[in-house]
């Protein structure tokens, strides 16, 4: 059969769905295991495949259109404070849809609603998900999700008995997997009331082999499955059962292999055929692509807002809950700091940003912890600003909570924003340049998600940009790249921060002409034993030459690996020819043929080259990003067998564009950085692995460009394909 896991990705807010990915790819890997033709995927729209989808409640919460034939596979906690229990939405799809389910527990209180019982499909193992690489293991105990009074309560005292504590708020993928790899302990503790193990977070931490210790819950058929590799422990036991593990080492590893063990037992395969077989014979409702989108019906909902807003209105029922448990133990104790503290969070949360003010400054009277104090000046100073008073009294705000606690960025960064936006860019890169320069303190636990942005990321692109204003164009290219070299920049910034960089390559440019005179001394040839050779075709235009030779050896900063740099002349003078040897004395002319079609320069160059590496750099290009290429684009061909070009421009461009590749479509590899592999033949400066090259045009006719001309088929029939780098890095002539 064929199938589609699908998660719902709403394109206002593609991230989203992210926390679904593990047991998404487990449902993916399982139906390949079994023989079925399953695509891993964001579209909802494949409706030749049967889709199980992960993230229903997203797909009635952004009112996104019903696949054709669905099965939905709840992840999420039932129970009378869900957000989702009280939309008539969500519901629903239980009645009109075939559903499957974690747990038990799910299924038993949709039973008590009278609703149909979904399938219970538990989650199990499949081997490509145990894929953490091991690490040196320096944080005690990990936490990661959304933070609350008796979360943070746990977390605060395991910091107070001298442990180093990281809690993580919305860090997913490869990020999120190098803290798990670091850290001992990784800890499971409920929000919701329903209290079921979240089975789908720590599968894919049992998966590899880390030591849970987790909250115990309302679940106990699925935590007995599991409790030979898992500590299970009241709320107000898991500190002493963390310290207690931390303190035996050999104890964790075993408890970690049990855990492995036990999980590794749970075939996800069999469980998934299983669940398939039930379906014989089942009936249930399809939507078609004109009736299947869902009808949203949000508290004050407003379809220009975006997702926080949404998602403020969501969780709005249990924020509210929270408030009024809150202000009830404040009223009871005044001197309740932590309460207080969080009261004025929950207000925030709420949009109740005059209130939530209030209850900040309250908690910065109080003093007593420096970091909840921090944080409540931190808070305070962005209530101001949300409540538009005055910039001088904002300002002040904010540089109290720095002076506070100078080990803290975030401050600095909306008062670097406030100067440049009142065009005093001086001052704004000051406090970016100042931000940017303070690493994250990896032993303070008050940093949820937009807060690590800006030690990550954001403070280096506000100095970026300030620094495009006051001409520091090298300054502001170099930021722009590092920042796009990031695996976890959004993909609406990364294109504006690819159009930011594209800003000062015209400096780039100016700086990269002038003759290399150090560079081209440094240079030694050797043609008999040259795996890297460098080509590049000179036209009438000597200058145009000149251009790109200067251009590319003052931006390639390895290019001292090039053994051999072949010019093929297709119509300069003598004397500029002249001139060219008696600059660029390391440059080959080789004899070209005359009478040849208009591709043979490329198929003379080809039957030069003797080593396995050819870079050839065209006619007429300049490049501007310093950069080590040689390295780049042989790393690429070393970790693809199937590659036999590397192009170095993205899209194949010739000008400036703007863009930069998604992060979805990209591979990374050591050495190569970002690259994409594609379908379509390079056409300005390329590197060939030249064996690969040879089967790709068929040694009876050796023309590089003929896989172009015929549409790739030679390389597709010898199996290969092409790629590129991620962003451009040179342009033709002045291709702006």
């Amino acid at each position: 059969m064929q199938f589609a896991v699908a998660i719902v990705s709403p394109p206002s807010n593609p991230t989203v769905g992210g926390a679904f990915q593990e047991v998404a790819e487990t449902f993916h890997y399982a139906l390949r295991a079994l023989g079925h033709d399953s695509v891993l995927t964001t579209r909802l729209d494949l409706d030749e495949r049967r889709t199980i989808v992960f993230g229903a409640n997203h797909l009635v919460h952004y009112g996104l259109p019903v696949p054709k034939n669905p099965i939905f596979y709840n992840l999420e906690q039932l129970g009378d404070d869900s957000p989702w229990i009280a939309m008539p939405e969500f519901i629903d799809l239980f009645r009109r849809y075939q559903n499957w389910d974690y747990s038990q527990t799910n299924i038993e209180y949709l039973a008590a609603l009278g609703l149909p019982r979904p399938a219970y499909v538990p989650i199990g193992y499949v081997p490509e998900l145990t894929r953490i690489p091991p690490a040196a293991e320096d944080i005690d105990v990990l936490f990661y999700g959304m933070l609350s009074e008796r979360r943070y309560a746990v977390l605060k005292d395991l910091q107070d008995r001298g442990l180093r504590v990281k809690w993580l708020s919305g860090v997913l993928g490869a990020s999120r997997d190098a803290w798990i790899a670091r850290s001992k302990i990784v800890l499971n503790l409920h929000y919701w009331e329903a209290k079921i193990f979240e089975i789908a977070r720590v599968s894919y931490l049992l998966a590899n082999r880390r030591t849970v210790v987790s909250e115990r819950g309302a679940d106990p058929t699925l935590e007995r499955e599991l409790e030979a590799g898992v500590v299970f422990a009241d709320y107000d036991e898991l500190v002493d059962r963390c310290v207690e593990m931390l303190g035996d080492e050999r104890a964790r590893r075993e408890l970690a292999d049990r855990g492995y063990q036990a999980f590794a037992a749970r075939d996800q395969a069999a469980i998934v055929d299983r669940a398939l077989a039930d379906l014989d014979g089942v009936t249930h409702e399809t939507a078609t692509r004109d009736d299947g989108r869902i009808d949203v019906r949000l508290e004050d909902h407003d379809h220009s807002a975006d997702h926080q807003l949404r998602n403020r209105n969501l969780l709005r029922h249990k924020s509210e809950q929270e408030r009024d448990q809150l202000l009830a133990k404040v009223e009871r104790n005044p001197e309740d700091a932590r309460s207080v503290l969080f009261l004025a969070q929950t207000c925030l949360q709420l949009g109740d940003i005059y209130i939530a003010r209030k209850w900040y400054a309250r908690r910065v009277e109080m003093g007593g912890c420096d970091e909840e104090v921090y944080y409540a000046l931190l808070r305070l100073a962005e209530s101001m600003q949300q409540l538009g008073e005055p910039w001088p009294d904002v300002e002040d705000a904010y540089l109290r909570a720095w002076y506070f606690r100078p080990t803290r960025a975030e401050p600095l960064l909306p008062i670097a924003t406030g100067y440049r936006q009142s065009q005093r860019y001086r001052l704004a890169y000051l406090f970016a340049q100042r931000a940017a320069t303070i690493p994250i303190p990896d032993n303070d636990l008050l940093i949820p998600a937009e807060i690590a942005q800006v030690y990550a990321w954001r403070a280096a692109d506000e100095q970026a940009v300030c620094a495009s204003w006051i001409g520091k164009h090298a300054e502001a290219f170099t930021l722009c790249r590092r920042l796009l070299a990031r695996p976890d920049i959004p993909d609406p910034d990364r294109q504006r921060i690819a159009a930011n960089r594209d800003f000062s390559v015209p400096a780039m440019i100016e700086a990269a002409a002038p003759y290399p005179e150090a560079v081209v001394r440094s240079l030694t040839t050797d043609p008999g034993d040259a795996e890297i050779t460098v080509s590049l075709i000179a036209g009438p235009d000597r200058h145009a030459t000149e251009q790109t030779l200067n251009s590319f050896l003052n931006c390639c900063r390895d290019v001292s690996r090039v053994r051999r740099f072949l010019v093929l002349d297709t119509g300069l003078s003598a004397r500029d020819r002249a001139n060219l040897r008696r600059r660029y004395g390391f440059l080959e002319f080789p004899r070209r043929r005359s009478g040849d079609g208009p591709a043979a320069p490329l198929a003379q160059l080809h039957a030069k080259i003797s080593g396995r590496f050819w870079l050839h750099l065209g006619e007429g290009w300049q490049f501007f990003a310093p950069e080590n290429l040689i390295t780049r684009l042989t790393a690429v061909l070393d970790t693809e067998p199937k590659v036999f070009q590397v192009g170095i421009n993205y899209a194949n461009a010739d000008k400036l564009t703007g863009a930069s590749a998604a992060e979805q479509a990209i591979r990374r590899a050591p050495g190569a950085g970002r690259y994409l592999l594609t379908e379509a033949m390079t056409r300005g400066p390329v590197m060939f692995d030249v064996a690969r090259l040879n089967r790709a045009v068929g040694v009876q006719n050796c023309d590089p460009d003929s896989p172009a001309q015929r549409g790739r088929s030679a390389a597709a029939d010898a199996g290969l394909r092409t790629a590129t780098l991620d962003e451009v890095l040179c342009i033709a002539g002045l291709g702006f």
